[in-house]
């Protein structure tokens, strides 16, 4: 132990006031131990978060972020969580996956879109003011403000081809 301990301080160069270790990786490599990693560790719960075929969830999440800009897709903020909305963890397709941020994440799993900012919007039109601004190429505001218009309202909606959820035929 001795020895260690000298060979570990004689291994401590001070350089412009900096401590740095020189040489003890060379005397003392990591090894290698296989015996505690995946299926042999005892934290194993049948890979990695619980989810099958994690790669492929993966490459599902890359591409839906890109798809959504990264952004929620019920209130248009900035988002880096993927919801199943089926409510699995192996369903990974790309119409089972949905991009949200954390408020809108914990407001599916309770199942109260009230909570959600810019969620009347998405329950009256099926969409949020962001997906509406972007289809007819204006800002957040505009669109917000020709909502509260009836006549502008009217107009937006059949530029958009939707109808108010609930509005008779």
């Amino acid at each position: 132990m001795k020895d260690l301990l000298s060979v570990l301080i004689l291994s401590v160069k001070v350089e412009n006031g900096i401590k740095k270790m020189e040489n003890v990786k060379k005397l003392y490599p990591a090894k290698k131990n296989d015996s505690r990693v995946g299926k042999n560790n005892h934290n194993w719960n049948g890979g990695s978060a619980g989810y099958k075929d994690h790669h492929q969830m993966k490459l599902n999440r890359l591409e839906k972020l890109k798809q959504a800009k990264g952004k929620c897709e019920v209130c248009g903020k900035n988002a880096k969580t993927i919801h199943h909305i089926d409510e699995t963890n192996y369903n990974h397709d790309m119409s089972n996956l949905i991009v949200v941020c954390k408020v809108c994440h914990g407001v599916l799993h309770s199942k109260d879109l009230k909570g959600c900012y810019n969620s009347k919007y998405v329950r009256k039109y099926g969409m949020n003011i962001e997906e509406m601004a972007d289809r007819l190429g204006l800002n957040k505001s505009t669109v917000t403000t020709y909502l509260s218009n009836k006549a502008k309202r009217e107009e937006i909606l059949l530029k958009l081809g939707i109808k108010k959820k609930g509005a008779r035929a």
